[in-house]
């Protein structure tokens, strides 16, 4: 793994600030390049991890202006750097955000952190066990949505039953009345405390409720008021049926939850030991901080 990271670095200027592979250089383009180009070389990486992937064309357009022909970040002679996409905004729950431009170099991943979540929450040992579980590629799992890494991981299991999976999602909900969605979208309610100085108080924490929900009580949309089973009444308050058979989300969420649990056990012996290994513990949290997410 790779780190750079630009301060005070602009296309065409005659000096800047780099951080290398842990060492900081200042000077000239060239002094730049040079050191950038020896990092490559001696390292080697698979991962190239920058603090925005706008560093990549930077670089590229440094080395043309200081002509520098045999710079390049990528592995393959003829191809120094692709765009992938053009920075844009968007707008998602009210919202306005911005979407940095993605860059690919040939032979190597980047991850860009400032468009990246899970590695921003986790670390590289979290990305990879996400990639092993939702087999996406590095890169495109760095900037993936919770969301998209759920659905790649349901994909993974609809392919190992044998199902197709559209290339668009095209099955919506049923119609509901007004007083249906009234009854199903019930939220938590919270408990206004009374203000003052409060002892003996206790913290019950639920380990992946909502997963947990999900698996202990079969929900998955497959066997969500099944015909089979039309005169149940399981879900109260709805008259919603739910199949005996076991729900293909279940089977989705079950490994995950009990990977996270087989974790979280290791990090608690890893931590009872006399002299715990931080490399192996940094390991498992990440791995353990992405799956809860």
């Amino acid at each position: 793994m790779w780190y750079g990271k630009p301060r005070r670095l602009r296309r065409g200027g005659c000096h800047g600030e780099l951080s290398v592979a842990g060492n900081t250089v200042t000077g000239s383009s060239t002094d730049l390049l040079t050191t950038v180009q020896g990092a490559l070389d001696t390292h080697d990486p698979d991962v190239l991890v920058c603090s925005t992937s706008e560093i990549v064309p930077t670089l590229h357009e440094m080395a043309t202006a200081a002509g520098v022909d045999d710079f390049s970040l990528s592995r393959w002679p003829d191809v120094d750097y692709q765009q992938l996409a053009s920075r844009s905004t968007y707008s998602s729950y009210g919202r306005v955000g911005h979407s940095p431009a993605r860059y690919n170099v040939p032979g190597r991943a980047i991850i860009d952190e400032s468009n990246t979540f899970f590695y921003g929450e986790t670390n590289l040992d979290g990305v990879l066990d996400l990639v092993s579980r939702s087999k996406k590629p590095v890169q495109e799992l760095a900037w993936a949505s919770i969301g998209n890494v759920l659905t790649a991981i349901q994909i993974c299991e609809a392919n190992d039953r044998g199902v197709l999976v559209p290339w668009n999602s095209w099955r919506h909900e049923f119609y509901k009345p007004m007083e249906t969605l009234h009854d199903a979208d019930r939220g938590g309610f919270i408990f206004a405390p009374e203000v003052g100085l409060h002892e003996n108080v206790h913290e019950l924490d639920f380990s992946s409720l909502y997963p947990n929900i999900i698996c202990t009580r079969n929900v998955s949309p497959d066997v969500i008021r099944c015909d089979c089973h039309s005169d149940h009444d399981d879900v109260p308050g709805l008259g919603y049926s739910i199949c005996d058979d076991r729900g293909y989300l279940v089977d989705v969420l079950q490994p995950i939850i009990d990977a996270r649990d087989d974790i979280k056990a290791a990090i608690r012996r890893e931590q009872d030991r006399d002299d715990p290994d931080e490399d192996r513990l940094a390991e498992l949290e990440g791995r353990s901080g992405a799956l809860k997410w």
